[in-house]
């Protein structure tokens, strides 16, 4: 059997036809309990998880009805458990598309690490198609569950910008540069993009171009946010206004 949360809830059974879950309530309960599999998740914390303040009325049967919903469409596996801790879903190693993109995306970092671009590039590509549609399309949109939104985006967006990093590694800096533009323009607050694209466009000989990046993203952030730059970029932009030969090591 195959979930997928990385987008709209999927499952697929062991005859690998689609396994449809068209209650809503019963998809979103499927993914909540993808995201905790393993650990039996109490009554009371799931329910907040499901409604939020918005709860109905008599929430343990109505629970106990969603759930014994979903067993029977997940039937005949047993996977989904009662516990006197609470319920608690079990999958195999394998069976779950955020395992997977988490495991290829360590790897990847691991490649980059020892020098291995190449090998980077081929694992984040695998583990970014995994990605329907950022973000998550059944976890519920309550406030029990925002963190785990966030953190699911923020682990996609990380893993995009190693997959440039990996690619400005190998030389293909001016490919990127597009999109690195657009990239910066759509999340000026990522200081990992602003120097990629800075490190890029220095690279290309266009180096009144990167200090004007350097300009626009902290008069942004400034207005924005009323924040400054971190130290590392303030060092990159001095090291570009006074063309420091290491940034020729930089740029490849």
């Amino acid at each position: 059997m195959k979930f997928g949360i990385l987008g709209p809830l999927q499952v697929i059974g062991d005859d690998l036809a689609p396994i449809p879950i068209r209650q809503a309530r019963q998809r979103a309960l499927l993914a909540v309990l993808l995201l905790h599999h393993g650990q039996p998740v109490p009554t009371r914390r799931l329910a907040g998880m499901l409604w939020g303040s918005d709860q109905p009325r008599g929430v343990p049967e109505a629970l106990r009805t969603h759930v014994w919903a979903v067993r029977r469409q997940l039937a005949p596996a047993l996977r989904l458990l009662t516990t006197a801790a609470g319920y608690r879903l079990d999958i195999q190693p394998g069976e779950l598309d955020l395992d997977e993109f988490r495991q290829l995306s360590q790897r990847a970092e691991e490649a980059l690490r020892a020098g291995q671009s190449a090998g980077a590039v081929g694992l984040l590509g695998r583990a970014l198609r995994l990605w329907r549609e950022p973000p998550p399309g059944d976890i519920p949109a309550t406030p029990a569950m925002a963190g785990a939104v966030r953190q699911l985006t923020q682990e996609w967006q990380a893993a995009r910008e190693t997959l440039i990093e990996a690619r400005f590694a190998l030389g293909q800096r001016r490919q990127l540069i597009p999109g690195l533009w657009a990239e910066v323009a759509a999340h000026p607050e990522r200081e990992r993009l602003i120097k990629l694209l800075m490190l890029s466009l220095y690279g290309c000989d266009r180096r009144a171009e990167a200090l004007d990046v350097y300009r626009q993203s902290q008069t942004t952030l400034a207005r924005r946010y009323g924040i400054s730059l971190g130290p590392a970029l303030q060092r990159l932009h001095q090291q570009m206004l006074a063309d420091d030969p290491a940034l020729s090591l930089a740029t490849g």
